[in-house]
């Protein structure tokens, strides 16, 4: 499965604009639109076959997930471009889990949870770089000439969804334009102090 996850790394790098060229580039089509739901398929397999209940435990979840949207596509074979977007939700829901497990204490729940996440991303395209995303959200910025963070973030996500760190980027839109976080605290939070203080009193 790896030849095939690294050739979709390539793919998903480029831009939407560049992807059409690709496909033709890489001559073969259909490989990096099929490889992760295959190489899933077969990594459960290669689990049965050893016994590694573990992650025999992980892939099914994650098989479970993907085979849930082709019947909502109702395609056989889910692309990649489909495949991703779900095992960031899964990536993301098992980050959740283990701040959660570890902040309680349950420091083996925790460990369980590290282990589906690294298998999760096993199958996903590295997320770009600091430099990369900070480098997008300066493009953003000067095609819409526009400072408000949420049209920005649409624009960003529209084009780089797959390969980009959506917290990274609103961290960027944040240090970039620090007063339009200011201005929602500005009115209410003045008001409010002196009511928490008060209770404390």
């Amino acid at each position: 499965g790896a030849p095939t996850v690294a050739g979709q790394s390539l793919f998903q790098a480029a831009s939407p604009s560049r992807r059409s060229v690709l496909r033709v580039s890489m001559a073969a089509e259909d490989a990096p639109t099929e490889g992760i739901f295959v190489s899933i398929g077969d990594a459960v397999k290669v689990a049965m076959k050893a016994r590694d209940t573990q992650r025999l435990t992980a892939l099914r979840g994650i098989k479970a997930a993907l085979q849930a949207a082709t019947k909502v596509s109702n395609v056989e074979v889910l692309p990649d471009a489909e495949c991703i977007p779900i095992l960031r939700k899964l990536a993301k829901q098992r980050v959740e889990s283990i701040e959660a497990f570890s902040a309680g204490g349950r420091d083996e729940m925790a460990e369980g949870e590290r282990f589906e996440l690294g298998i999760i991303e096993d199958y996903l395209p590295s997320l770009a770089d600091e430099a990369t995303t900070r480098k997008w959200v300066e493009e953003a910025v000067a095609e819409s000439g526009s400072d408000n963070a949420g049209r920005l973030m649409g624009m960003l996500m529209k084009s780089h969804k797959d390969d980009m760190d959506g917290a990274l980027a609103k961290k960027i839109l944040d240090e970039m334009f620090p007063s339009a976080g200011g201005k929602k605290k500005g009115g209410k939070g003045k008001e409010a102090a002196p009511k928490k203080e008060a209770k404390k009193e």
